[in-house]
C-alpha cells in the first residue's frame, strides 16, 4: 500500500510541510508527521514511508536511536519494493541511481531494500539476475 494510503489507516496522524533541516521528522504525542518543503516527488513518497512506520512502531528510548531508524528504513523500503517489482527492475539495470527512478523513490530507499533483503529474496534475486553474472 502507498505511504497516504497507509497514513489514512493511521487515527489521528497529519503531515504538514516545514522549513527543517531534516527530510521528515515524526512528532509522537502531536501525532504529526513532518516533510521538509521542496522534497521531490520520490523523495517525499520514500520521506512518508519511512515515517510512516515510524508512526506506527511508536516512540522509542534515545539509545535505540540508530537501530529504529535502520529497522524503519528497511521496512519502509520493503512495503514500498516489493520483492518482485525489484527483480524486474533489477534485470535491466544494477545501477541504484537508475533503480530509483524506475521504481519511484530515492536512492537511500533502494540501498536500504538492498541491506536488509531476506535470504529468500536473496535467493530469488541470485536466480532472476543470472543473466548479469
Amino acid at each position: 500500500m502507498e505511504p497516504w494510503g497507509r497514513l489514512e489507516q493511521l487515527q489521528g496522524w497529519r503531515v504538514e510541510w516545514a522549513d527543517i533541516a531534516e527530510r521528515g521528522l515524526t512528532l509522537f504525542r502531536l501525532r504529526l508527521i513532518l516533510l521538509r518543503k521542496g522534497l521531490r516527488w520520490r523523495s517525499e513518497r520514500a520521506v512518508l514511508s519511512h515515517e510512516v512506520v515510524h508512526a506506527e512502531r511508536g516512540p522509542f528510548p534515545a539509545w535505540m536511536t540508530a537501530r529504529e531508524e535502520e529497522a524503519v528504513s528497511r521496512e519502509s523500503a520493503r512495503r514500498l519494493l516489493p520483492i518482485r517489482r525489484l527483480g524486474e527492475a533489477m534485470a535491466w539495470t544494477l545501477d541504484t541511481g537508475e533503480l530509483a527512478e524506475e521504481l519511484d523513490v530515492d536512492r537511500p530507499t533502494i540501498e536500504a531494500r538492498l541491506r536488509g533483503l531476506h535470504p529468500a529474496e536473496r535467493a530469488y534475486l541470485k536466480r532472476r539476475l543470472q543473466h548479469h553474472s
